[in-house]
């Protein structure tokens, strides 16, 4: 054999053992490409991805000719917190290059909710690329339910309110549907500060929720609180009196967690308005009178006797009428809404400017400044709230009542739980202690402790009706014998 025939059949022999190595070999690299590349895909999880806003979802949806799903929801629903976790077990491969995604919090946009009304939470909207609705669905779905609903074709789904939801308190349009936080927030505690005969001479903290007016809404508030005056010691004081206080609220929402609020107040004493009605509540019930049936029912006298070598301290019939008036300019922030297992939270801070004293209140620098907080969180049907308020009397300055010596902070502190037993009214009881504001003379020097029970009633759409009954617990002295309470409020 030639050597060209040797070396070609070398050539051959060799490409015959090699090339199908070669084959085999690419064969078994592709074979698991084909079989890993579905596999892979099938085990990796693509989440739903949720846009900035809608906004975003809508230039988006635009520009690319698809869905947008819109889904209202709210921090205290537990619906929505349910379906949220359903959400977070789909795939996006299910449904991808179809939608895009945005989540609204009613609590923090309540405007867009009503704009598509939204009657509960969680409220889903399937939107066309140019903002038309498609078709909706109200209440919890599961995962499963919830990408039929996206996917299935040609279905004309109307609004299904066989899912569990979390009820919107605006319908038809309800008081609190005009602010922010609302879902963590009732109608809210008594606007109600002490009645005690000396922590009432100057600003004391007023009960705030932690829900503010949206950007551009209108508050007016009126009230007016009515408290007798009853204390007896022998030898040592005697007050017998009434005080009528009377204010007026004008809030203004500046954004839609920020609101300004101006007050004015005015306060006033007298006797005998209440008295023939307070001996006969304590003759019905079988309760001591304490010396009131002694003393004429036309009374007013503040008796106070001197123990540091001053003079006493006298106040008579010729001492009756206003002997307060201020004006104040308050702030408040919220700063959360709250969520399923979290309260709302909001601060406030707010200055005083008095701008009428009588002759026995000596008033240097009449400027005080307070500062409060306030929770509130929704249990099912009832609110519970609790507020701190804390007030500073001046730069520097003390003020003295014929002889007794003020103290220059206040601390307040209110408890309260709101029953909402109908869609429009509710039942609030409250506890409000507030420090004393005497120095060092007992009992006036002790703080305050004062019970509420009232009613609220929203007897028209953005117009609510409060009113309360007060009484004294724990120093008698140092509080309001009984008062009642009356306010009235709308939304504009």
């Amino acid at each position: 054999m030639s050597i060209k025939l040797r070396i070609l059949f070398q050539i051959l022999l060799f490409s015959i053992l090699i090339f199908p190595n070669l084959n085999s070999q690419e064969k078994a690299i592709k074979k698991p490409i084909k079989k890993q590349i579905p596999k892979l895909v099938k085990n990796i999880i693509y989440p739903v991805i949720f846009e900035k806003n809608i906004k975003e979802a809508m230039v988006n949806a635009k520009n690319n000719d698809k869905k947008v799903v819109l889904i209202f929801g709210s921090p205290s629903c537990k619906h929505c917190h349910d379906f949220k976790k359903e959400i977070a077990k789909i795939n996006l491969l299910d449904i991808a290059n179809k939608f895009y995604f945005a989540y609204v919090n009613v609590d923090r946009d309540y405007r867009k909710a009503k704009k598509y009304n939204v009657q509960g939470t969680p409220h889903v909207f399937v939107l066309d690329s140019q903002g038309g609705i498609v078709e909706e669905q109200l209440g919890f779905q599961s995962a499963r339910n919830f990408i039929s609903f996206l996917t299935l074709k040609d279905k004309k789904e109307k609004i299904s309110k066989n899912n569990a939801f979390g009820h919107l308190p605006w319908s038809p349009k309800g008081y609190r549907g005009e602010s922010i936080c609302f879902s963590n927030v009732g109608y809210g505690p008594l606007k109600l500060s002490t009645q005690s005969p000396f922590q009432s001479l100057r600003i004391t903290y007023q009960p705030r929720t932690p829900s503010t007016l949206v950007k551009g809404e209108w508050e007016a508030h009126i009230q007016s609180v009515w408290a007798n005056i009853w204390a007896i010691e022998e030898g040592d004081y005697f007050l017998d009196s009434e005080t009528l206080s009377n204010q007026f609220n004008l809030s203004y929402g500046i954004s839609d967690t920020m609101q300004i609020e101006f007050q004015y107040d005015q306060r006033s004493r007298f006797g005998g308005v209440g008295d023939g009605f307070i001996q006969g509540f304590h003759d019905a019930f079988g309760l001591g009178q304490d010396g009131r049936k002694d003393v004429s029912k036309e009374n007013f006298e503040v008796l106070i006797e001197d123990q540091n070598g001053s003079d006493d301290i006298r106040l008579d019939n010729s001492d009756r009428g206003i002997y307060s008036q201020n004006l104040h300019l308050n702030y408040q922030h919220n700063i959360t809404c709250g969520s399923y297992y979290m309260p709302a939270l909001s601060y406030s801070v707010g200055v005083r400017r008095n701008i009428y004293s009588s002759d026995e209140v000596e008033d240097d620098f009449p400027i005080d400044l307070s500062f409060s907080v306030s929770s509130s969180r929704r249990w099912g049907d009832t609110y519970s709230y609790i507020s701190a308020g804390f007030t500073y009397y001046g730069q520097g300055f003390l003020k003295n009542i014929q002889g007794l010596e003020l103290k220059k902070t206040q601390m307040s502190i209110l408890i309260a739980e709101e029953w909402k037993f109908s869609h429009r009214a509710s039942i609030v009881l409250q506890f409000l202690y507030t420090e004393g504001a005497v120095k060092n003379r007992s009992p006036f020097s002790k703080g305050s402790n004062e019970i509420t029970v009232g009613l609220n009633w929203e007897f028209s759409n953005q117009k609510l009706f409060q009113i309360g009954l007060i009484e004294n617990i724990l120093v008698f002295d140092n509080s309001a014998d009984f008062g009642v309470f009356a306010s009235f409020t709308v939304r504009m």
